[in-house]
């Protein structure tokens, strides 16, 4: 056999498993549902609220773990990202936490359609920040800007209150741009 005919056979193979078997850790449950913060049991907000001190629901789920129902949260702590799972019981089965949420996907809006109250927040919490993009997914609002030489990313509700302020040092090309314009 030709090195191309097994090249061949071995691409069409590993394809052909990727199809039938999903990857080793994927999430391939289909019985979650996305549901309002509201319907989730206050007891399970509260205890929630107790374990992560600080968060704001952003969104909430049920879903099957261990062929039992739960509920997941999501929201932000402390500049951080979480994804909390628990039970009808007020198990805490499950606790996800991220520096940034590099799923997050908005609708990009234009700076004029952003609440006066998000904008303002933003200013606010960075002075001098010039804003040059914006996002909305779920009545939380993503800006982009910077200031004093550093990139921000904000994320606030819809009545201004801050979720996340990621700050990043310009890099050294994008400062000569800056420069140079």
């Amino acid at each position: 056999m030709t090195r191309f005919k097994q090249l061949t056979i071995l691409t069409a193979s590993v394809f052909c498993l990727g199809i039938l078997f999903p990857a080793c850790g994927a999430e391939t449950n289909s019985e979650e549902k996305a549901i309002s913060v509201s319907e989730v049991p206050q007891t399970l907000r509260s205890k929630v609220e107790k374990a992560v001190p600080g968060i704001r629901f952003t969104g909430a789920e049920t879903e099957k773990y261990q062929n039992e129902k739960a509920y997941e949260l999501q929201g932000y702590a402390g500049n951080h990202w979480h994804e909390i799972l628990i039970s009808p019981n007020g198990k805490i089965l499950r606790a996800q936490v991220e520096d940034e949420d590099d799923e997050w996907e908005g609708k990009e809006i234009k700076l004029s359609q952003m609440p006066p109250a998000v904008r303002k927040a933003a200013e606010k919490a960075v002075p001098g920040i010039k804003l040059s993009a914006a996002e909305t997914a779920s009545g939380i609002y993503e800006l982009e800007g910077c200031a004093n030489g550093f990139d921000y990313e904000i994320k606030t509700t819809g009545n201004g209150d801050i979720l996340q302020i990621i700050k990043e040092k310009r890099g050294f090309f994008r400062r000569l741009f800056d420069a140079l314009f």
